[in-house]
């Protein structure tokens, strides 16, 4: 199966996500292939009904500005193009509210598929594994 959808071609490839958890939200993010984990804002996870209890496992994250531990969710069910990946683990760290973007979603989803990026159309698409 392998389906499509328009991205914003720029700087930065925007995908429509559905995350499913006690809420489903549809949110905007960024695909990064060279993100290793999916990440949402805090904001996002309290919209999907993810409370963070402070107790959660917490993950090193190394950016252009150091290294800093945060905090590891699970995603009951994360979806984009109408394909899907249960369970899958992310970060939940703030992004910059100059962005305005809810996450970034890394390779942890990816590696699920056969992911195509089309410049000339500006869409990408996915097909199972």
């Amino acid at each position: 199966m392998r389906a499509s959808c328009g991205f914003h071609c720029g700087q930065l490839i925007l995908v429509p996500v559905r995350i499913e958890a006690k809420r489903t939200c549809r949110r905007w993010m960024v695909l990064d292939t060279g993100a290793q984990i999916t990440m949402i804002t805090p904001n996002l996870a309290a919209e999907a009904g993810i409370e963070l209890t402070g107790n959660e496992p917490k993950v090193p994250i190394v950016g252009v500005t150091g290294s800093e531990s945060m905090p590891l969710v699970a995603l009951p069910r994360v979806s984009l193009l109408g394909m899907f990946v249960e369970n899958l683990e992310a970060v939940c760290h703030p992004l910059p509210p100059r962005l305005g973007l809810d996450g970034i979603l890394g390779i942890n989803f990816l590696q699920h598929f056969n992911l195509f990026i089309h410049h000339d159309t500006e869409t990408v698409s996915l097909e199972k594994i």
